[in-house]
């Protein structure tokens, strides 16, 4: 099978993914009545879905390293 990612790493997977959703959307509510660009638009839109997606997987995948670990012992 597939080697997971570490505790901390994911942890800091999740903190990290946290932080690019809750500024890019703290960024597009400073400038939504500006003259912004739409590509500058756009990046900000991919960088807050990306950060979306690190930290609904991280969390998961901390479950699956967890309960995978929890079910070692039990294959003996």
């Amino acid at each position: 099978m597939f080697k997971l990612p570490s505790f901390t790493a994911l942890f800091l997977g999740t903190i990290v993914g946290l932080a690019a959703y809750m500024g890019a959307t703290i960024w597009t509510l400073e400038h939504f009545y500006g003259n912004t660009s739409k590509a500058l638009v756009d990046a900000m839109t991919f960088v807050r879905l990306f950060g979306l997606f690190i930290t609904v997987m991280a969390p998961l995948l901390i479950l699956l390293k967890f309960f995978r670990r929890m079910d070692k012992p039990a294959q003996h």
